[in-house]
């Protein structure tokens, strides 16, 4: 629930058969604010370059503020083990915490941290970042987390031809951050680097190793590994090519593995992909895996795919497809992932099926799956629903609105389809679209208005991004006036790179490291 300088959040449950809830409140008053219940903190140091997701769950009463050019947070109460999935978060009451963070500005090109909680066991970290040029930082973090040592730093240089992340980071061997029922996040670890070439707009290189903790809750601790990588990718006449290789290890085992990819767009409206994967532990046989996808979009709503799989001598054939329409979203695919800690097969295909139903007002089903750090498949539901007082519902009550000038502003997303409950700024005021991605009101005279988009509001949750909106908008006499549009794209919500590689199932190799 949304209201001037307020907002409450309830949700409640089941995972793994458990039943958890959760509930937040918070407050604004002046620049600070104030909350109660369920709280999660951000834990991010500016060395977490490869995984920037770090954070601890607790129950209690925060604060933060901003003064003379400090940010200042600090929460009492006790620690929290997370009943997580993307959607979905509840937790229960633990031990009895405290945090305190401070985060100061001193120039243009230097930042500094300080993070403590103080527990049954205390975690201090100091860091800090400079940037002598643009998109080029350099970073350092130091102390001890839960009892463990724990140094870090990191360099993250970009410039038009290539792509510098590396990190260095010295922690115990169960040195950990957050705490959660399910192994779906992880700590980098020792050296961490990956360099990407662009000598080309048609050719790029890249290569790397990236180190991790993945937590093991039958062994209560965390399994440490690492993955050695090297790709390339290559566009020309149409024609995108890429190849990778690895080396990981877990365990105590290594594998070596490749995996190549061509794709092709035959006709505006088919897509042809094919991958070669083949992977060999130490001291065993090799297996590989040929894996052809076709993908017919038939027409903006509608689109099929049929994939072909052949692995140690047995051919499977695999269906697929989307459907976008306003009462339902559907997509279907099959993707392949290399998870590390699985030595003995690292190549894992997935079916990823995320389904929406968007019934009668404002609520709507969702479900999807998703794969965690040890490639292990998990999947998640929700249901929500979305009630707003004082907003318009349908154009026919605009008419009680007094005035001659008319301000209307629509919200689409990418596919052209409305977008209910978008939150709005008019002049420092907040506002939400009704039930056809419009907002519409009237005054006396014709006005400038300034306008924000808050993507953080959406009443519908998730995440979105603005890909066009104007700074501000003119209200007019005109009765067909369109108005303002403002184009925004829905992005999936943060993924729990359980890996710590980050999911890069978008890159030619069509193959994503790690879970997501």
């Amino acid at each position: 629930m949304h209201a001037t300088h307020s907002d409450l959040t309830i949700g409640a449950g089941m995972m793994d058969g458990h039943f958890g809830y959760g509930a937040t409140m918070e407050k604004q008053v002046g620049h600070s604010v104030y909350s109660a219940g369920d709280e999660q903190i951000d834990f991010l140091l500016p060395t977490d370059i490869f995984d920037p997701s770090h954070y601890l769950f607790a129950r209690g009463l925060g604060y933060r503020t901003h003064s003379e050019g400090m940010d200042i947070y600090a929460f009492g109460g006790t620690s929290s083990t997370m009943l997580e999935s993307p959607i979905f978060q509840a937790g229960n009451f633990g031990k009895g915490m405290a945090f305190f963070s401070l985060r100061k500005q001193l120039s243009p090109s230097w930042t500094i941290w300080s993070d403590t909680v103080a527990s049954d066991k205390v975690t201090q970290i100091a860091a800090a970042q400079w940037e002598p040029a643009k998109k080029f930082v350099l970073a350092a973090s130091g102390g001890s987390g839960a009892g463990q040592p724990y140094a870090a730093g990191s360099v993250n240089l970009s410039r038009s031809w290539v792509d510098l992340l590396g990190s260095y980071v010295s922690a115990g061997q169960n040195f950990r951050r957050v705490v959660v029922s399910s192994p779906i996040q992880a700590e980098p670890y020792k050296g961490n680097l990956l360099v990407t070439l662009k000598p080309t707009q048609f050719l790029s290189l890249s290569g790397g190793t990236q180190n991790f903790l993945v937590p093991d809750q039958q062994m209560n601790q965390n399994v440490s590994s690492g993955v050695r990588s090297a790709s390339a990718n290559l566009s020309v006449l149409g024609l995108s090519l890429g190849g990778s290789v690895y080396n990981s290890s877990a365990l105590g085992e290594t594998t070596n593995a490749a995996a190549f990819t061509a794709m092709r767009d035959v006709t505006h409206w088919v897509r042809v992909m094919s991958n070669y994967m083949v992977s060999k532990p130490k001291g065993d046989t090799a297996t590989s895996t040929f894996f052809t996808t076709f993908t017919e979009t038939l027409n903006q709503h509608f689109s099929v795919n049929e994939s072909i799989d052949n692995s140690s001598g047995q051919t499977s054939i695999l269906y697929g497809g989307s459907l976008l329409t306003n009462f339902v979203s559907i997509t279907a695919n099959y993707e392949n992932f290399y998870v590390p800690v699985d030595t003995s097969s690292p190549f894992q295909e997935s079916l990823m099926l995320d389904v929406s139903l968007h019934l009668f007002g404002r609520a709507t089903l969702h479900g999807a799956t998703f794969v965690g750090p040890t490639g292990q498949t998990l999947y998640t539901t929700t249901a929500d629903a979305v009630g707003a007082r004082g907003q318009s519902s349908s154009p026919q009550t605009e008419q009680i609105f007094i005035g001659d000038s008319v301000l209307r502003i629509t919200v689409v997303d990418t596919d052209n389809r409305p977008v209910e409950g978008a939150a709005l700024m008019i002049d420092g005021k907040e506002v939400f679209t009704d039930d056809t991605g419009v907002f519409t009101m009237r005054e006396h005279r014709p006005r400038q208005h300034t306008l924000k988009v808050l993507t953080l509001l959406f009443l519908d949750g998730g995440h979105w991004q603005v890909v066009s909106a104007p700074l501000s908008i003119r209200s007019s006499r005109r009765e067909d006036d369109p108005g303002a549009m403002i184009v925004v794209r829905r992005v999936p919500d943060p993924a729990p790179t359980g890996s710590g590689l980050g999911p890069q199932a978008g890159s030619p190799t069509g193959i994503t490291v790690g879970g997501r």
